[in-house]
C-alpha cells in the first residue's frame, strides 16, 4: 500500500527532536472502526517501513510520530506508563495486517 507512496514525488522527509524520517500518510475507513490516520515512518539508515496507526484522522502525521516517540520514552523510564487517548499504535511490519479488518 505504501510502497507507491514512498515514491519520491510523494515522500515528505521531516526532523523529529532530531530524528530524520521519511514519511507518507493516508486516511483508510476501517469497519467497526472508522476513520484512521496510517502514516508509514522510514527512518534514516533503516530499510523496513514502520506504520503508525491514529484513531483521529485528523492529526497531523508529525504529531502522531512525536506522541510515539513520548510513548517509546515513557516505556524505555522506570516511571509508570501513561496512557494516552488517540495515541498511535505500532501495527507491525506490514500493513496487510490492517487490511484483514
Amino acid at each position: 500500500m505504501f510502497e507507491k507512496d514512498f515514491s519520491e514525488d510523494k515522500i515528505k522527509l521531516r526532523t523529529i527532536k532530531g530524528i530524520k524520517f521519511k514519511l507518507s500518510k493516508k486516511v483508510v475507513n476501517i469497519p467497526n472502526v472508522g476513520k484512521v490516520k496510517i502514516v508509514g515512518v522510514l527512518m534514516e539508515g533503516q530499510r523496513k517501513v514502520k506504520y503508525l496507526v491514529s484513531t483521529n484522522y485528523k492529526k497531523k502525521a508529525e504529531n502522531i510520530i512525536n506522541e510515539y516517540l513520548k510513548r517509546c520514552k515513557i516505556e524505555e523510564s522506570n516511571e509508570k506508563p501513561t496512557v494516552f487517548r488517540n495515541s498511535p499504535v505500532i501495527t507491525g511490519e506490514s500493513i496487510e495486517e490492517i487490511s484483514r479488518f
